[in-house]
């Protein structure tokens, strides 16, 4: 396999917490979502909280101001 180098060290821990919050906030309840087809606002409330929507945003417009490989990281 050819060694990634696109991504650093901070993207490698981030890709880690993502799949946490997926592992705890998403994954058991996913079957609920699908049944009543709805998503909980307290879900994305707390993907915003843990900095897992839109890591691009600038500072200046209240986001963590990541470069987009945070965004790449997320759709992976």
């Amino acid at each position: 396999m050819i060694p990634r180098t696109l991504f650093s060290d901070e993207h490698d821990m981030f890709r880690e917490a993502a799949r946490r919050f997926i592992a705890t906030e998403i994954t058991p309840f996913h079957g609920e979502w699908e049944k009543v087809g709805v998503v909980p606002r307290e879900l994305w409330l707390k993907a915003g909280d843990a900095g897992l929507l839109c890591p691009n945003v600038p500072a200046e417009f209240g986001g963590p101001g990541a470069n987009f490989l945070y965004n790449v990281v997320i759709t992976e």
